[in-house]
């Protein structure tokens, strides 16, 4: 990421987070000529690690990385952008202004601030996943799905997202391992019958994934207990589905309620229960909680919209758009 010289230590708005969502908020915010910031350690956030996305609207195939680019070129052709490459590690309220800091020494305030931080997708930490993540490793079966039509995978979860995702594979790939350390699913039955129904999913139950095979690309995963015979499994891809967990600190720092999950809680305006605090992103209720660089990119747009007309508006009523219950 870019960092403008020269820059104000006062904004409209600080928006935290250089993902989709928040740089879809500053190229909103600098059309309405709002001053704002984006406070990120990575261009694109997880859109920067992705192979390939074919499903952003007006590419139909493109690395991750130059998606990414072409989103932070965006934000930075305006004057009233200012990308700071740090990770915000302190936020706090003074009044109508709030205080930043990053952690390569950064400091400034901003009438407003837009929490963009998406989630950490949960890992199953064992050796391999990470060297090949994004060769056959993925945390998202509609993101990824297509690239495995007529192969071999597998997948990892036992709930709801775990079941769709078999689901969806399936569509696709020739074969699919559903693998769950547990005999039972937290997924609902409904969508556990309709896996079963599935001629080309293999059920591969009280086992656990051990280790992540390869070479240039993912070839196998071996397994803690003996499946038909063997202790390891041939497939082209796994896909891990055990959930995701946005970041708390910012959310209690700014004093904005988040649900049992962890994520920010936001209405239709995309407001928090923090006055003058947004959310956009994976991190957020938002959007039926569909987790798509599409809906990430709008919701951050929304949020934008919504931030003008509140900052400019002298009988500005914080809950009269949709109040958020905070008890």
């Amino acid at each position: 990421m870019t960092e403008k010289t020269n820059t104000p230590d006062r904004y409209d708005i600080a928006i935290i987070g250089a993902g989709p969502a928040g740089l879809a908020a500053s190229v909103y915010a600098s059309r309405y000529k709002l001053t704002n910031v984006v406070m990120g350690p990575e261009l694109g956030g997880y859109v920067s690690t992705t192979h390939l996305v074919e499903d952003y609207l007006g590419f139909q195939s493109i690395s991750g990385m130059d998606l990414a680019k072409h989103f932070g070129d965006h934000a930075k052709a305006y004057d009233e952008a200012t990308l700071l490459p740090e990770k915000v590690t302190e936020v706090s309220r003074d009044g109508d202004l709030f205080h930043l800091k990053g952690w390569a020494g950064a400091e400034l305030s901003a009438r407003a601030v837009l929490v963009g931080t998406g989630t950490e997708h949960n890992k199953l930490g064992v050796p391999g996943e990470k060297e090949f993540e994004g060769k056959g490793v993925s945390y998202c079966v509609t993101c990824d799905a297509a690239f495995f039509k007529d192969k071999r995978v597998a997948i990892v979860g036992g709930g709801d997202s775990g079941a769709k995702g078999a689901l969806h594979l399936s569509e696709f790939a020739k074969e699919v391992f559903w693998i769950h350390r547990r005999d039972t699913f937290r997924a609902e039955p409904i969508w556990v019958d309709r896996v079963k129904s599935k001629p080309n999913v293999t059920f591969v139950l009280s086992n656990s994934v051990t280790k992540v095979l390869g070479e240039q690309t993912v070839t196998g995963v071996t397994l803690d207990q003996s499946y038909e015979g063997k202790g390891e499994i041939a497939v082209d891809g796994l896909f891990v589905e055990i959930g995701s967990t946005p970041e708390r600190a910012i959310p209690d720092m700014l004093g904005a309620k988040v649900d049992d999950g962890q994520f920010l809680i936001v209405n239709d305006h995309q407001r928090t229960s923090a006055e003058r605090v947004w959310g956009a992103g994976d991190n957020t209720t938002a959007s039926a909680m569909f987790r798509q660089i599409g809906t990430a990119v709008g919701e951050g747009s929304v949020a934008a919209g919504d931030v003008y007309e509140y900052l400019n508006d002298p009988r500005a009523d914080w809950h009269a758009k949709g109040a958020i219950v905070t008890d």
